[in-house]
């Protein structure tokens, strides 16, 4: 998992760090998949459908991290904190 802040403030990097990694988030792909009770057409490997379905579960956990914090969807200016970017991987960490 990753997640970029655009103009983030002194510490943030650090923040944001440390509680993604301190969260758990095995299991999450597969709960995201199965909770998922819409079919879309065109998305064969259900890619599409997991990655709607955790937008928001990403903008919670920001949210809870750094209150107030935007997202650049937002239409908020572009000078703004606020989150430009995520993704995500199924691929186990690398030790």
């Amino acid at each position: 998992m990753w997640i970029e802040l655009r103009h983030p403030q002194p510490g943030d990097r650090s923040i944001l760090d440390q509680t993604i990694v301190a969260r758990d988030w095995s299991g999450l792909g597969q709960q995201l998949y199965d909770d998922s009770d819409h079919l879309m057409t065109g998305d064969a490997d259900d890619e599409t459908r997991v990655t709607s379905s955790l937008t928001p579960v990403l903008q919670e956990f920001v949210g809870e991290t750094f209150p107030g914090v935007h997202w650049l969807s937002d239409g908020i200016e572009t000078t703004d904190r606020a989150v430009d970017a995520w993704g995500m991987t199924c691929l186990p960490e690398a030790r």
